[in-house]
This record gives structure tokens, C-alpha cells and sequence, in this order.
């Protein structure tokens, strides 16, 4: 994992990696890797990032949906809270720090 990646972690389990980044604002934005662990994952980011589902509540359970359950962890071992990750077509992912 480069300087420019992290592990993307949902209650502390390993669901993605997160790679060739770039910031925008408070934006991360970089391309999505979806690991074995996230795999459960999967309808939960594409429900999130589908713009036909307009204003529709999502039909997922607040520990996916409650930030405190995202973080990231860096090269080094050290993790960063996060706000709940877009991923797009699971390829594309952007999040902002908490």
C-alpha cells in the first residue's frame, strides 16, 4: 500500500482499499478495490451512490448508515474516522474526514 492508499474499514473489519487519491476541498476522491471482506458490501454501495433512488431512505440498517462505524487506515497502522464512503460502480470512492 503506497503513501496515497488506505484500507477502508467498516467496524473495524477490512472491506476496501482505497488508492491513487487526490483531495478536492475536504473531498478524498481516488478508485476502489473491493476486498473479499466487503463483498456483503456491495448492495450497500451501489444502492448509496444510485442517483435514480432520489430522495428514497435506504432500506440498510443503521450500522451501515451511522459514521461511526467508518474509518481508514494508513500505511502505518494508524486509523482516521471517516463520514460513510460513496463507491461508485465499485470502483470509484470519495469520503470526507469526520
Amino acid at each position: 500500500m503506497d503513501s496515497k492508499s488506505f484500507t477502508i474499514l467498516w467496524k473495524g473489519n477490512p472491506v476496501g482499499i482505497a488508492s491513487n487519491l487526490t483531495c478536492e476541498h475536504t473531498w478524498l476522491h481516488g478508485e476502489f478495490t473491493l476486498l473479499p471482506g466487503g463483498q456483503s458490501l456491495a448492495e450497500f454501495f451501489n444502492w448509496m451512490t444510485d442517483e435514480t433512488k432520489g430522495w428514497t431512505d435506504p432500506p440498510f440498517g443503521d450500522d451501515l448508515l451511522s459514521p461511526e462505524n467508518w474509518e481508514v487506515e494508513d500505511a502505518s497502522g494508524k486509523r482516521h474516522p471517516i463520514e460513510v464512503p460513496a463507491v461508485k460502480n465499485l470502483s470509484l470512492i470519495s469520503w470526507r474526514w469526520r
